[in-house]
């Protein structure tokens, strides 16, 4: 399926997607014989290069299809039903939660199965950036009887050493995937002891999951946390592992509990070591719009720091709170004045994107933010470049959150214990 973008009536967009060309894959385009590039229906390109006419009615397509997807198979009948989250901007995904805990396995593979057969080779997540997630938000704490599965019950507990691994996968993923050996080497040198540890070990639970992608691997992992949930007496850590695996091959979610808990959930009365998950969750997202490539090659770096904004701003919400529960006071002094003022330029870049902004009156501000991260306003994009930003913005995250006991714990033991 190819569509005719539209754009190349515009000098300007005629020039991005020639640009695009150099770094596309040839079998996302093809060339008509009177010269003119009909691209391959992929939401990526769209938001790139399309109108604001093609986006509107694209938009309508993919709500409309996945709409009639979860009329047909997530039924009354199966005890399911479904809940949008987040943005339902043209430009933004659609995620959509599934609530169905006794025939789940049922409901994704008929969804699965009849998405392939309309779009064969085609994940729902490359065609409309559509993501149906079955690993439901259901905790457990000591007040809650195990049958209940209602959203107010879940842990306000620490979670162990395995739920860091967790939290930290994506860091490990994107400097494991994206990074040449040299620059990840140095990355990883300019860690703590305790964070070179924690790469090491997350860096072994990369490699395992690395095979699990499809999605029957999927269904398997989700059946599983599902069967933890419905145990008499069931094991927290034992749920929150058996979450965690299923987060994992989903596209672009946290995949600690502690993360879920605090962004999706908005959770105000967290234990700290949940905190620390999150704070270490979305550090992974900032690395990802750092050094994940989109089909047009790696991107302008105001894109990259402009998109990273709003995880800084939910870094300094979790370590704001851990240090306030540290130091027993709400005052802002238990954060850096330079953390503050990251967290600000941060807002007003949030604040301004979502007011639709342009992006060259975003640029001062999202010079600002680059020179309070390595005092460069030098927007080149480059391996080198997006290193040293990361390197600088992770080691100022790690000096405001100070000592995470469980990272210490465990450095200080010949082999942690990972639950």
């Amino acid at each position: 399926m190819y569509q005719d973008p539209e754009f190349l009536l515009s000098r300007k967009r005629k020039r991005a997607f020639d640009q695009c060309l150099q770094h596309l894959d040839k079998a996302l385009y093809r060339t008509a014989n009177d010269g003119s590039i009909f691209v391959k229906l992929r939401w990526e390109l769209l938001v790139q290069f399309g109108t604001k006419k093609q986006l509107a009615r694209f938009d309508k397509l993919r709500v409309t299809y996945v709409n009639d997807l979860l009329k047909k198979h997530c039924t009354p009948l199966l005890q399911c039903h479904t809940q949008v989250v987040g943005s339902r901007s043209p430009k933004s995904n659609v995620d959509i939660n599934m609530i169905c805990p006794k025939h789940m396995e049922q409901v994704l593979h008929g969804i699965y199965q009849e998405h392939e057969q309309h779009f064969p080779g085609i994940s729902m997540e490359d065609l409309f950036d559509t993501n149906i997630y079955g690993s439901v938000f259901h905790f457990l704490d000591d007040r809650c009887d195990a049958r209940q599965m209602t959203l107010q019950c879940y842990p306000r507990y620490e979670m162990g050493y395995r739920q860091r691994t967790w939290s930290f996968l994506r860091i490990v993923e994107m400097c494991e995937r994206e990074l040449p050996k040299k620059d990840r080497d140095l990355l990883i040198s300019q860690l703590p002891i305790a964070y070179r540890k924690l790469y090491a070990d997350t860096k072994i639970l990369y490699l395992q999951q690395k095979r699990y992608s499809t999605a029957n691997d999927y269904i398997r992992a989700i059946s599983k946390y599902m069967k933890e949930l419905s145990q008499v007496h069931p094991d927290p850590h034992k749920i929150a592992e058996a979450f965690s695996r299923s987060k994992v091959i989903e596209h672009d979610t946290y995949r600690s509990i502690g993360a879920v808990l605090h962004i999706v959930e908005h959770r105000t009365d967290l234990h700290p070591s949940a905190l620390y998950d999150s704070c270490y969750d979305n550090l992974g997202f900032v690395f990802q719009q750092f050094l994940k490539r989109s089909l047009c090659g790696s991107g302008l770096l105001i894109n990259k720091l402009i998109k990273s904004a709003k995880y800084i701003e939910r870094i300094f919400d979790a370590i704001y709170r851990i240090n306030c529960k540290k130091h027993n006071r709400g005052t802002v002094d238990v954060v850096s004045p330079k953390f503050v003022e990251l967290n600000q330029v941060a807002a007003e870049i949030n604040r301004m994107r979502k007011a639709l902004v342009g992006i060259d009156k975003m640029r001062p501000v999202a010079d600002k933010m680059l020179k309070l991260i390595i005092g460069n306003d030098d927007l080149h994009s480059s391996s080198s470049t997006a290193v040293c930003i990361l390197t600088a913005l992770t080691l100022i995250v790690l000096s405001e959150i100070k000592k995470d006991r469980i990272l210490t714990t465990a450095s200080s033991s010949a082999k942690p214990s990972i639950q």
